[in-house]
């Protein structure tokens, strides 16, 4: 078949003509003005728990839509975010709402393995899970609290800084205070005892502790492989003294809440296991069983003297739900 090249096409147009715009003058298009709603402002009359105070300002919304608002940070008190459904609001307390479109996502949302309780100019709140690490190690620099919480500031602001004020264990869950300068930091450890003022725990343990309270005192010293013993010696070890409740009692397992004295390393998990009770999943110290797949240890509540207000802070979280489950199946 032979293609005649020179010949041009009917439906070609001229050299240098322009094509045509057979659907006539382009509509400029409609600009999508979003209005910004105004916050809500409301002054707290009488001292009441934040999520009750939520549902009386907005009795439509479920209490699962009111929690969700104060995870993605569309709720401040005193001009401070708040995450914390329980926190324990006192009569002349601001309370703003401000409804964001969409969450901005940061370094913790992506993650989703911290979850922020309280936020201000001095401190950071926080509820870490279990199997995290407070502090970089030389094996792992980047999967841990201090570099997420670090990255998350520095995403606001490259010149801010986080510093940790009090520690956990890897494999404990609870809470935990940041300060967003060092003289913050030195102000909350340098007077740390008379700053905190609660620190409970929750523990699940092996076995069923028959006395509904106890409190156990010993003197703790690690060794030389970082085991953590108690003595009955005052000269061989720091003392430790620690208080416990029982809460709930299964076949084969008891629920603790756990109040510390004193803050020595390990000296919850030392302390049950001397008492023939070891945390679940602790193989450190005497553990045999680990249904839940993670220790068995929360830190739940802390109470604190906020470094540059001066209120009494209490952040209380909820016992982890992997806990609460061993009770129901019997």
């Amino acid at each position: 078949m032979k293609i005649d090249r020179d010949k041009k096409s009917k439906f070609a147009g001229k050299k240098g003509q322009e094509k045509r715009n057979t659907r006539g003058p382009k509509t400029p298009a409609k600009k999508i003005i979003v209005k910004k709603s105004k916050p809500e402002i409301f002054i707290v009359k009488e001292d009441m728990e934040l999520m009750t105070f939520l549902e009386k300002k907005f009795a439509g919304m479920s209490r699962a839509s009111l929690k969700k608002l104060l995870k993605f940070q569309q709720i401040e008190v005193d001009g401070a975010t708040m995450a914390q459904f329980n926190y324990q609001l006192k009569v002349g307390q601001t309370v703003k709402f401000e409804k964001k479109q969409k969450p901005k996502e940061n370094v913790l949302t992506r993650l989703n393995r911290i979850k922020i309780l309280f936020e201000d100019d001095s401190v950071i709140v926080i509820e870490k899970e279990a199997g995290l690490l407070v502090n970089a190690t030389d094996k792992d620099k980047k999967n841990n609290a201090f570099s997420f919480l670090s990255t998350y500031v520095k995403e606001k602001d490259s010149k801010n800084v986080v510093f940790v004020v009090n520690s956990l264990a890897k494999e404990t869950s609870g809470i935990l205070i940041f300060a967003k300068s060092q003289q913050v930091k030195k102000s909350l450890q340098l007077s740390w005892k008379d700053n905190l003022k609660n620190n409970t725990y929750i523990a699940l343990v092996q076995g069923v502790v028959e006395e509904d309270t106890f409190v156990t005192t010993s003197y703790l010293k690690e060794s030389s492989v970082h085991i953590v013993y108690s003595s009955d010696n005052p000269e061989n070890g720091r003392k430790a003294t620690t208080n416990f409740t029982v809460l709930k009692r299964s076949k084969g397992f008891t629920l603790l809440e756990v109040t510390p004295e004193t803050g020595i390393k390990n000296q919850i998990r030392v302390q049950l296991n001397e008492a023939g009770f070891p945390v679940i999943g602790d193989k450190k110290y005497g553990s045999t069983v680990n249904p839940l797949r993670r220790l068995g240890l929360h830190a739940k509540t802390i109470t604190f003297i906020h470094p540059s207000t001066k209120d009494k802070m209490t952040f209380d979280t909820e016992i982890p739900e992997v806990f609460t489950k061993m009770f129901k199946q019997t």
